[in-house]
């Protein structure tokens, strides 16, 4: 039985954490997805093209 964020299984109560990702376009969804981008680019997880034309092939891959 579930009452809000508290689950009763027998007659153990197990506290239900709800993780909740911004609204989307939200400042805290900008911040977020920043945060997400310069972490990537800090562990080297990014690809440079030359030109859009090898972008696109790449795409294709």
């Amino acid at each position: 039985m579930a009452n809000g964020n508290t689950v009763v299984i027998g007659h153990k109560i197990a506290n239900r954490k709800t993780i909740t990702k911004p609204s989307y376009g939200s400042d805290e969804w900008w911040d977020e997805e920043i945060k997400r981008g310069e972490a990537d680019v800090k562990s080297g997880n990014y690809k440079s093209f030359k030109s859009a034309r090898s972008l696109i092939a790449d795409l294709h891959k």
